[in-house]
């Protein structure tokens, strides 16, 4: 895979009963250090799956409810539709799980200096919080996929944690044994593979402080090695099986609305799969967990995610990376 169109740096992970293997090539830029098993890769939209594992947790703590309202943990937030009726009170964090809270992809506008911020401040989402207006695009129920709830998820998580997202989930990564994931891309000065982008003709490599927004991290922002993906790829396929494990709602599908909270429920090879991808500047990844047959595959690599060639190409590859590791039943 490390070949155009996958830049310089690959690295996948596959676990088949509780054993990793990795696969790793190239560079961790052009020109950089080889690929290691614990080189970290920037997981784009893969990241909304630590984002809701932890949300998902507190509930089943007794912190949070799947059926709170934004309202009860964020008053300063107003969801509004056209007419101008504020839906804050009756959207829930169930809904903003399952993208169903109506919301746009991106806020129409998102200026950090209004609310006396920074991208880069730590407590950016706190302060947008306290104030933050935003126009529905759909009815809530409605199907959107949404980088914006997942950061009013990160925001909520904040007010009941008491402090800034990656200090909340630094912890919590901890005790799930991911030593090389983090939510802290400005501290990545070595291990991490450098997002590989076209700019005006000519490839640039940009390190991982690049993507370091306070608002990005929820959907976008968690670095981490295949190996620790598949380590947490396995939490949520044991949890499939127990019910009163704390990742368990995210195995399960709700019926009613055709979603999951959190994970992407699929079919492959004639049996349930969670997962996720993801695509952004710089690079690709993809979970894949299929309980029945205990098997988990995280692979990622650092190309321009926004080529929608490159995801189509990556795809394609974790097709044929699945056919090769599973054998369809008889």
């Amino acid at each position: 895979m490390a070949r155009p169109p996958f830049a310089t740096a690959a690295s996948l992970s596959v676990s088949t009963g509780g054993e990793v293997s990795s696969i790793t090539a190239g560079e961790a830029w052009a020109g950089g250090p080889a690929v290691a098993d614990e080189t970290r890769f920037n997981q784009a939209s893969v990241s909304k799956l630590i984002t809701a594992a932890r949300v998902v947790a507190l509930v089943h703590e007794g912190r949070l409810g799947l059926d709170d309202s934004v309202r009860q943990h964020l008053p300063g937030v107003r969801l509004v539709d056209a007419a101008g009726t504020d839906h804050a009170g009756s959207i829930t964090l169930r809904q903003l799980l399952q993208h169903r809270g109506g919301l746009p992809h991106q806020p129409a506008s998102l200026d950090p200096s209004r609310v006396g911020s920074s991208w880069g401040d730590p407590a950016l989402l706190t302060k947008l919080a306290s104030a933050w207006s935003v126009q529905l695009v759909a009815e809530p129920g409605t199907y959107r996929y949404s980088n914006l709830g997942y950061a009013l998820l990160a925001a909520v998580t904040e007010k009941v944690e008491g402090r800034t997202f990656p200090d909340a989930l630094d912890p919590w990564l901890a005790g799930k044994e991911l030593p090389h994931a983090t939510f802290r891309p400005a501290l990545l000065q070595e291990g991490a593979a450098h997002g590989s982008v076209e700019r005006e003709g000519a490839v640039a490599f940009l390190p991982p402080g690049w993507y370091a927004s306070s608002y990005a991290l929820p959907f976008t922002g968690l670095w981490a090695s295949t190996p620790d993906m598949v380590r947490f790829g396995r939490h949520l396929a044991d949890a499939a099986g127990d019910p009163a494990a704390p990742l368990h709602a995210m195995t399960q599908l709700d019926t009613a609305t055709g979603h999951g909270l959190g994970p992407v429920h699929r079919s492959r090879f004639g049996m349930r799969s969670l997962e996720h991808d993801g695509a952004g500047p710089g690079f690709l990844a993809w979970l894949v967990v299929i309980p029945e047959r205990d098997l988990v595959l995280a692979v990622a690599c650092n190309t321009d995610g926004e080529a929608r060639a490159n995801g189509q190409r990556f795809a394609a590859h974790v097709n044929e990376m699945l056919q090769v590791v599973v054998e369809p039943p008889p």
